[in-house]
C-alpha cells in the first residue's frame, strides 16, 4: 500500500511512519476542501466576467475564458495537493494520496457546483487533463522523500528529538482529552473532549442570553415574512377555536395539515386571546431559543466542555438563515428542532452509563412521540435512534437493555397509532391529504430532491464542510463513535427522505432545520477531535485555530444574507397581499358566504373566513384521490387539479394566482381557460385591494366572478335586473375596488365602463345608477340581437364611484339614452 523507502522506515520507525501517514492523509483532505472553496470563489468571479463579456459581445474573450475555466477545474486539485505535500520536508509518498485528493475534489465540485445529476459528465470530461499533474505530483513527492532522507542521514539528533516529541505529544494528548480511561499500550488514543473545564453558573446564563439575543435579532431581519402553508394550519386552528372542528372549510372534514401538534399548540395560545399569527411566531421563537437553552444546560452539567466547540455550534445555529427564517415563518420546524435536540441529548444521557432502565427510556420516548405527533414523517427519527442503539450495542459487544429499548420505541409508536386512530375516525383516511397531494415517486422528483439537498448544503458553506469533518472524525474514533452514531444515522435517514420526496419549494431551506440541529451537536462533540488532529498531527498552533474559525464565520454570516433562498424570505410579501384581498372579500361578502376557489390555500381563506375550495387538492379529498396523468413530473405539491370538477362545484369567486398575471399557472387554471363553459359563465375582474393602516401599497389582481351567482353575480327577474358594478369589465382599464360594504368601480372621462348582457330583450328597459354621485354618471343603453349593452360615462375627470346598476321595465330614467345597436360590447 505504501511506497516508503526502506531507509526511511529504518531511521524513523513504524510509529513515526504511521504519524506521517496520517499527516499526509489529513493534508490531502484539507487540500481537496481548500481547492473546492477556491474554485467556488473563482467560478463566481468568472460568472460575472462571462455576463459582462456577453453584454459586450466579446466572443473571442469568452472562448479564452472557457479554456481558463476548464484548466482550473482540471489542474487545481492535483497541483495544490502536490505543493502542500512537497512543503512537508519530512513527508514521504503514499500511493493513495493523489487519487484521494483528486477524488475528493471531483466529488465536492459535482455535489456543490453542478446543477443536477446530468452535469456529472461535464466535470468528468476534463479528468484526462489531470494526468500530467498527477505525474508532476509524483515527482514532487519523490523529491520530498529525498529531502527527508538527506535530513535524516545528516542530523541523527534531529530524528531522535522528533521521535521524542511525537511520543510526548501523543501521550500528552491522550492524557488531556480523557479523564475517565487511559488507553492501553499500542492502542490509538481517541479523544472525546479537549479539556477546557466546566461551564460555570453565570457563564451558562450569559451564553444562553447572548445567543438567544443573536437569534432573535437575526430573525427580526426577515419580518414580517410568513409562509402560506402556515396560514393553512392557522385556518384549522381558527375554525377549531370557533367550534367548527379541525376543518379547513365546510363539508366533510379533510386533513390538509401535516403538523397536528403544531395546530393544537397554536389553538391553545389562540384560546388565551393571542392573535394566531403572533402565537405562531411566539411558539417558533420560543422553540428555537429552547434549543440553545437545552444545549447549554446539558453541557454545563458536564465536567469538561470545549468552549470552542460550543461557541462554533451556537454561532452556527443562531446565524444560519433557515434557523432565523423559520423561527418567525409560522410552521412547525422549530418544534421539530427542540424535540430532536432533546431526544439526542436524552439518548446520550441514557446510553452513557450501564444503568439503562425504563424511566430513562420514557423521557426519550416522550420526545420522540412529540416528533411523531408533529409531522407524519416523525417516526423516521425514532427508527434512526433505534438503529443507532442496536448498532452501537453491537459494536461495543454489549447486550441490549430490553426495558429501555421497548419503552422508548413503544411510546412514539403509541402516539403514532393514536393519531392514526383519530385520522381514521375523524377524516376516514389512512394518510393525511397532503401525502396524496405531495408525494409522487418519480425520477424527476428524485433529481429535484437531490438538487434541494445540494443547494441547502451549499448555502451553509464553508461551515457545513467542518460539520461533516467532525462527524467523520467522531465515527472514526472508538471512544466517540457511540455519541456520533445517532447523529450520523439520523442525518443519513433524513437526507435520504428529502431526496425521495423531492425536497421542498419554500424559501430558506425549511427541511434543513433537522440537519442544522444535528450539525450543532456535531460541532460541539467534534471540534475537540478536530483540534486534536490539527494540534498533534499537523502541529497547528491554538491561536491559528481560533483565527481560522473566525475567518470561516466571516465568510459564513454574510453568505446567509446573500443566499437567494434566504433573500426570498426577506422580500416575500405575497401572503400580505392575500391579507388585503381576503379582508376586502370578508367585508364585502361575509353575510352572503360565497364559495371561493383558490390556489393559495392559506392567506385568502384565513383572512376572509369564507367557504373555500382548494384547487391544488391539499384540502380537497376528491382532487387528492383523483390525480391527473403525469403526476410526479411537475412542481411538488402543485400538480393536482381538475377543471371539470371545479366547474361542477360552481364556485362564486375564483382566484387562480394573486397578482397581475392573466394566464393561470397550474392545472385547474389551464384547463378552465380553455373551457367554453367557464368563459361564458365567469367574468374576469381587475380588483384593487384596499390599503389598511401599516400595510404597503395595495396590489391589484385578476379575479373571476360567476355572472349568475345568486351571492355575488347578476340577479335577474321578470322586470328587474341588478348588476353589480364590478361586472362592467369590457374596458380593460376598469378597476374594481372596495367601497362601503361591497365592491365598486371607478368611472371618469378617460375611463368609461361597459357590459353586454346576453339573453335580454332590448325593449322597455330603463337604467338606474347607484353610487357615490349617481347624477354625474350617464348610462347609455345599446340594444342588440338578444342582448343589451350598457355603457357608463361621465364628463368629470375626477373618478366617480359606481356600486351597481339596476335595470327596470316601464320606467324612464333621466340618466338613460338610446344609441345604435351594441357592436363592441
Amino acid at each position: 500500500m505504501m511506497l516508503v523507502p526502506a531507509a526511511m522506515l529504518r531511521h524513523l520507525g513504524p510509529s513515526r511512519a504511521r504519524l506521517l501517514e496520517k499527516r499526509c492523509f489529513y493534508w490531502t483532505a484539507f487540500a481537496a476542501i481548500l481547492c473546492s472553496l477556491l474554485f467556488r470563489g473563482v467560478a463566481v468571479g468568472i460568472r460575472e466576467i462571462d455576463w459582462l463579456l456577453t453584454q459586450q459581445k466579446c466572443w473571442s474573450a469568452l472562448l479564452w475564458l472557457s479554456f481558463v475555466r476548464s484548466g482550473l477545474v482540471a489542474l487545481l486539485p492535483p497541483l495544490a495537493t502536490g505543493l502542500i505535500i512537497a512543503r512537508q520536508k519530512r513527508a514521504y509518498w503514499p500511493t493513495f494520496t493523489v487519487p484521494l485528493g483528486v477524488g475528493l475534489y471531483w466529488l465536492g465540485a459535482w455535489l456543490f457546483y453542478a446543477r443536477s445529476v446530468s452535469d456529472l459528465p461535464w466535470f468528468l470530461g476534463y479528468g484526462w487533463l489531470s494526468i500530467p499533474m498527477v505525474i508532476a505530483l509524483a515527482w514532487l513527492a519523490r523529491r520530498g522523500c529525498r529531502l527527508a532522507l538527506r535530513a535524516s542521514y545528516a542530523d541523527p539528533e534531529a530524528i531522535a528529538k522528533a521521535n521524542a516529541a511525537a511520543k510526548t505529544g501523543t501521550v500528552a494528548a491522550s492524557n488531556s482529552v480523557s479523564d475517565e480511561k487511559t488507553p492501553q499500550d499500542g492502542a490509538e488514543p481517541v479523544p472525546v473532549f479537549a479539556a477546557a473545564g466546566p461551564l460555570g453558573s453565570r457563564a451558562k446564563w450569559a451564553w444562553m442570553l447572548f445567543f438567544i439575543a443573536i437569534l432573535l435579532v437575526h430573525a427580526w431581519c426577515y419580518m414580517p415574512f410568513i409562509i402560506d402553508d402556515a396560514l393553512i394550519s392557522l385556518r384549522y386552528a381558527q375554525r377549531f377555536l370557533a367550534g367548527q372542528g379541525l376543518t379547513w372549510t365546510d363539508g366533510p372534514p379533510v386533513e390538509g395539515y401535516s403538523n397536528f401538534l403544531w395546530v393544537l399548540a397554536n389553538a391553545c395560545l389562540g384560546f388565551l386571546g393571542i392573535d394566531l399569527i403572533t402565537a405562531a411566531r411566539i411558539l417558533g421563537c420560543s422553540c428555537m431559543a429552547a434549543v440553545i437553552v437545552a444545549v447549554v444546560w446539558y453541557y454545563s452539567r458536564r465536567p469538561q466542555v470545549d468552549r470552542l466547540g460550543l461557541l462554533v455550534g451556537l454561532i452556527f445555529l443562531s446565524c444560519s438563515g433557515p434557523s432565523a427564517v423559520w423561527a418567525i415563518a409560522g410552521l412547525e420546524q422549530p418544534l421539530i428542532a427542540i424535540a430532536l435536540v432533546g431526544a439526542v441529548l436524552v439518548y446520550w444521557s441514557a446510553t452513557e452509563g450501564d444503568h439503562q432502565n425504563w424511566k430513562k427510556g420514557a423521557g426519550l420516548g416522550m420526545l420522540l412521540g412529540v416528533l411523531c405527533l408533529t409531522r407524519p414523517d416523525g417516526p423516521l427519527f425514532t427508527a434512526a435512534l433505534v438503529a443507532a442503539y442496536l448498532l452501537g450495542a453491537a459494536l461495543k459487544g454489549h447486550r441490549w437493555c430490553w426495558p429501555f429499548l421497548l419503552v422508548f420505541t413503544l411510546l412514539p409508536f403509541a402516539c403514532w397509532a393514536g393519531q392514526l386512530g383519530f385520522r381514521l375516525a375523524y377524516y376516514h383516511d389512512w394518510l393525511p391529504n397532503t401525502a396524496y397531494a405531495k408525494v409522487a415517486f418519480s425520477w424527476r422528483h428524485l433529481d429535484g430532491g437531490w438538487d434541494y439537498v445540494r443547494k441547502a448544503y451549499r448555502s451553509l458553506l464553508p461551515i457545513s464542510f467542518v460539520a461533516l469533518a467532525c462527524i467523520v472524525l467522531g465515527l472514526a474514533g472508538r471512544a466517540s463513535r457511540s455519541r456520533f452514531l445517532p447523529i450520523a444515522i439520523t442525518l443519513a435517514a433524513w437526507i435520504g427522505y428529502l431526496v425521495f420526496v423531492g425536497g421542498d419549494i419554500f424559501p430558506a431551506h425549511r427541511h434543513f432545520i433537522p440537519v442544522i440541529v444535528l450539525f450543532l451537536l456535531a460541532f460541539i462533540e467534534g471540534i475537540p477531535l478536530l483540534r486534536q488532529v490539527l494540534q498533534t498531527e499537523l502541529a497547528v498552533p491554538r491561536p491559528a485555530i481560533w483565527i481560522g474559525a473566525a475567518l470561516l464565520f466571516a465568510l459564513f454570516v454574510p453568505a446567509q444574507f446573500r443566499d437567494p433562498d434566504n433573500h426570498l424570505a426577506m422580500i416575500g410579501r405575497a401572503e400580505w397581499d392575500g391579507q388585503l384581498f381576503g379582508l376586502d372579500l370578508k367585508q364585502a361578502f361575509s353575510e352572503k358566504q360565497p364559495l371561493i376557489a383558490v390556489t393559495g390555500a392559506g392567506c385568502v381563506p384565513y383572512w376572509s373566513q369564507l367557504p373555500c375550495l382548494d384547487m391544488l387538492g391539499l384540502n380537497d379529498h376528491y382532487l387528492a384521490h383523483h390525480p391527473p396523468t403525469g403526476i410526479g413530473e411537475g412542481l411538488i405539491g402543485h400538480e393536482l387539479g381538475n377543471g371539470d370538477y371545479v366547474l361542477r362545484r360552481k364556485p362564486d369567486i375564483i382566484l387562480f394566482d394573486l397578482g397581475e398575471s392573466k394566464t393561470p399557472t397550474f392545472v385547474t387554471g389551464q384547463e378552465l381557460s380553455q373551457n367554453d363553459e367557464f368563459v361564458r359563465e365567469y367574468a374576469q375582474i381587475v380588483l384593487l385591494a384596499r390599503r389598511i393602516p401599516g400595510s404597503h401599497e395595495p396590489p391589484t389582481s385578476f379575479i373571476w366572478f360567476r355572472r349568475d351567482s345568486p351571492k355575488v353575480g347578476i340577479r335577474r327577474s321578470a322586470d328587474r335586473i341588478t348588476i353589480p358594478a364590478l361586472f362592467f369589465n369590457t374596458n380593460p382599464k376598469t378597476i374594481a375596488l372596495f367601497h362601503g360594504r361591497g365592491l365598486a368601480i371607478m368611472v371618469d372621462s378617460q375611463r368609461p365602463a361597459g357590459i353586454c348582457l346576453d339573453r335580454v330583450s332590448a325593449d322597455g328597459w330603463t337604467a338606474e345608477v347607484h353610487g357615490a354621485d349617481p347624477a354625474a354618471i350617464r348610462a347609455r343603453l345599446q340594444p342588440g340581437k338578444d342582448s343589451l349593452g350598457i355603457e357608463l360615462t361621465t364628463p368629470s375627470p375626477t373618478p366617480v364611484i359606481v356600486d351597481e346598476v339596476v335595470l327596470r321595465r316601464g320606467r324612464e330614467s333621466r340618466r338613460m339614452a338610446l344609441g345604435p345597436p351594441a357592436k363592441g360590447l
